[in-house]
C-alpha cells in the first residue's frame, strides 16, 4: 500500500519503454501524461528518468577504451590510437573495437551485501567422488587447505553472439560467478559479475582479447589480496577472491587460452596431440580434425602451467620462422595467456570441458550418424 517512490516508478518505465521498444519522444509523452494526471513521484522525462537510474546504480564504470590492431593496445581516444609511435596515432584507418571495462570489487560487494556473513563460511566436506558441486573438488579443496576460510573463488564465462545476421558485428562478454552462493542463486542475474563487454565489426582476434583480459586480470591479481566486504547483517570480513576455473565453448577458449583453432594442428584445449584430418565420409572430400587415442598410445601430454611455461620461456630468436613449423614447435600456443598470473589458475586444467561441442555436437553426433547407415 506504500506510495511508489520516484526510483521505482522509474525503473517501471525504463522496463516498460524496453519491453515496448518506446522511443525516448514517447516515453516523455507518456511520462507528461501521468504528470498532467496528478500522479505523484513521476520523473519529467526519459532524461529524468537516466539520471535517476544511473544515481542509483553502485557499480563503477570505467570510461570505454578502443583497440588498435596496429600495436595492439587499448587507446582511450575514439578518434586516435595513444601510442605515440603507431601509426595509427593521427587517426583510426577504420572503426576500432570497443572495451568497457567494469571493476569487479564493487560488484562482489554489491553481492555480498545481500547475505548474512555466516553464509559465506559454509565450506563443504563431502568427499563423494561424483560430486556436482566445484566447491567439492580437488582444486577448490587445494585452495581451502591453503587459504583456509576467508576466500571466495570465482568461474569465468566469455562468449559472444552477432548482434545481427545482416552484420558480421559482435558483442562479446565476460562474466563471473561466485561458487559460495548457493546453485539456485550462484546464477541468477543479480548476482552474476561482469568484467567487461567488447563489441565490435567482427569476432575479435587473439590479440584483442588478450587485450581485453589484461586489465580484468590485473584487478584479479589485486583482489587474490585481502579485501574489507560489508555483508547484509553489518559483519565486515576481509576475503580473498581466487579465478578457479574457466567454463566457455571451445571457440572462446581458445581465444582466452590464446590457442590455435579449434579445427587446427594442436586445436585441443585439453592435450597436446597435433591431431589428423580424416573424411567426414567414406570417399568424401570434405575432411575434420580429429585427436583419436588409440589402444597402445601413451597417455598424450596435457596442457598445464608447466608445459605452458617452458614453451613460452623460449626466446623467439630460438623459434622457427616458418608459420606451420612455429605452430608445431609451440604446441598451438600463438602467445601469452594473461590467465597464467593467477594464483589459483591453470591455464590447461582450469578450463571445464565444452559439452556442446565436444559431446552433444561431437561424440553424439558422430554416433547418430554410424547408427543411421
Amino acid at each position: 500500500s506504500a506510495e511508489p517512490s520516484i526510483h521505482e516508478v522509474a525503473a517501471v518505465l525504463s522496463i516498460l519503454k524496453i519491453r515496448h521498444k518506446l522511443s525516448n519522444r514517447c516515453l516523455d509523452h507518456f511520462c507528461r501524461l501521468m504528470r498532467l494526471l496528478k500522479t505523484r513521484n513521476v520523473p519529467k522525462s526519459s532524461a529524468h528518468i537516466k539520471r535517476i537510474l544511473l544515481s542509483e546504480s553502485k557499480v563503477d564504470f570505467i570510461r570505454p577504451s578502443y583497440f588498435c590492431s596496429k600495436c595492439n593496445r587499448m587507446s582511450t581516444n575514439e578518434t586516435n590510437c595513444s601510442n605515440v609511435n603507431c601509426s595509427e596515432y593521427k587517426g583510426f584507418s577504420e572503426k576500432p573495437p570497443v572495451f568497457v571495462l567494469m571493476p569487479l570489487k564493487p560488484q562482489i560487494q554489491n553481492v555480498l551485501s545481500r547475505f548474512p556473513s555466516n553464509y559465506f563460511r559454509q565450506k563443504s566436506n563431502s568427499t563423494s567422488a561424483n560430486s556436482s558441486n566445484i566447491s567439492e573438488g580437488v582444486v577448490y579443496k587445494k585452495v581451502l587447505e591453503n587459504e583456509g576460510e576467508d576466500f571466495i573463488s570465482l568461474v569465468m564465462n566469455v562468449d559472444g553472439i552477432e548482434i545481427s545476421k545482416s552484420s558480421h558485428s559482435s558483442l562479446w562478454i565476460l562474466t563471473f560467478i561466485i561458487n559460495e552462493l548457493s546453485k539456485p542463486e550462484r546464477f541468477q542475474i543479480q548476482n552474476v559479475l561482469v568484467g567487461g563487454i567488447g563489441a565490435g565489426l567482427s569476432k575479435p582476434t587473439r590479440n584483442e582479447m588478450a587485450a581485453y583480459l589484461q586489465p580484468i586480470v590485473s584487478e584479479l591479481l589485486s583482489l587474490e589480496n585481502e579485501c574489507c566486504y560489508k555483508t547484509s547483517d553489518g559483519t565486515h570480513l576481509f576475503l580473498k577472491v581466487f579465478l578457479i576455473a574457466g567454463s566457455m565453448d571451445k571457440p572462446a577458449q581458445a581465444l582466452v587460452q590464446n590457442l590455435t583453432e579449434v579445427n587446427g594442428a594442436f586445436g585441443c584445449g585439453k592435450c597436446l596431440i597435433k591431431g589428423i584430418t580424416v573424411p567426414t565420409k567414406p570417399e568424401s572430400t570434405k575432411k575434420v580434425r580429429v585427436f583419436p587415442i588409440r589402444k597402445n598410445d601413451d597417455h598424450p601430454k596435457l596442457r598445464n602451467n608447466f608445459t605452458y611455461d617452458v614453451k613460452m620461456a623460449i626466446p623467439e630468436s630460438f623459434r622457427p620462422k616458418k608459420k606451420n613449423a612455429l605452430r608445431d614447435y609451440m604446441y598451438g600456443y600463438m602467445g601469452e595467456c594473461h590467465l597464467r598470473d593467477l594464483r589459483y589458475f591453470d591455464v590447461g586444467r582450469s578450463f571445464a570441458f565444452d559439452t556442446l561441442h565436444n559431446l552433444y555436437r561431437g561424440t553424439f553426433v558422430s554416433v547418430y550418424q554410424i547408427c543411421s547407415f
